[in-house]
């Protein structure tokens, strides 16, 4: 059964929590949910939120809970988020989110940077190039020239 709604991510260290929504908060056998996804990503260090990330690097996994605020029914989903979020950003000293627009997230300086390190990694391996391990063909120009 799928669960709609409104959830935190909450440190239980200091207080201080994460705002979501998502038409699948749990998951169900078929499909993994919204919280499942969250702590892969923590667990491999790729959590799109920077200021969550490096609180559960430095707390430890156990220091935080997975809670639904309230359920809601997925058409209703972003209204109702924007407002739990123009709430946090109200009290933002106490939330990780980076961005308080639903579906946007605030491309900071320190965003842009680790984005252009990857894409530079990325580039620089040459397992990435269309012509890698390919051999090119030799091509006769003079074969297409008009005489």
């Amino acid at each position: 059964m799928r669960v709609s709604g409104i959830y935190k991510i909450i440190n239980k260290t200091n207080g201080k929590y994460y705002v979501g929504s998502s038409g699948d908060i749990l998951g169900s056998r078929n499909s993994s949910g919204r919280f499942y996804n969250h702590k892969r990503m923590l667990r491999q260090h790729k959590h799109h939120c920077v200021h969550l990330q490096r609180a559960y690097d430095l707390d430890g996994e156990k220091s935080f809970e997975y809670v639904i605020v309230k359920h809601i029914d997925e058409s209703d989903l972003l209204v109702v988020e924007q407002r739990y979020l123009d709430i946090a950003k109200n009290n933002s000293d106490s939330c990780y989110n980076s961005s308080f627009d639903v579906g946007k997230i605030t491309m900071t300086e320190e965003i842009r940077q680790k984005i252009g390190k990857k894409k530079k990694a990325w580039l620089a391996d040459p397992t990435h190039h269309h012509m890698y391990g390919k051999k090119h063909k030799k091509i006769d120009h003079r074969q297409n020239q008009k005489g």
